[in-house]
């Protein structure tokens, strides 16, 4: 059993401020696996939250009330982009990268001529600054 809470299958994540952005890579080429694969090799993904895990009995609760048994477990948390916490943080148009949908929503903003302001300088908002000049904004 796979659990995330994504909708989405397991994908790469570094195209998203590059390829993704650029309209270079849809978001099917950046899966990790097809998705008939993953059944084919008996997993089954599931959408959702860890809600409790028991370690006495073997059995991770998820979101929706179902219950899993297990023989192992592993738990790869991932990360969060860290939102600001100022004043107009929440407004629309302000975005954060982390997934696909963060991404397919951010895309949609970058048209030719729009204003566009980036807070982090680090690898993935320069890429992302480089992929808004791509499409014609003004960074």
């Amino acid at each position: 059993v796979l659990i995330g809470a994504e909708a989405h299958l397991p994908y790469e994540r570094p195209p998203l401020s590059k390829g993704v952005l650029t309209g270079e890579r849809s978001a099917a080429q950046c899966r990790l696996r097809d998705p008939d694969a993953w059944m084919a090799d008996g997993i089954e993904p599931v959408v959702g939250t860890v809600e409790r895990i028991d370690p006495h009995v073997r059995e991770v609760s998820v979101s929706g009330g179902r219950v899993f048994s297990c023989e192992a477990l592993l738990l790869a948390t991932g990360g969060r982009a860290r939102r600001l916490a100022i004043p107009g943080a929440t407004l629309d148009g302000v975005f954060a990268l982390r997934t696909l949908d963060d991404a397919a929503a951010l895309g949609a903003r970058l048209v030719p001529d729009a204003r566009i302001v980036l807070i982090g300088g680090g690898f993935i908002g320069l890429e992302v600054a480089a992929s808004a000049r791509m499409r014609g904004c003004r960074v």
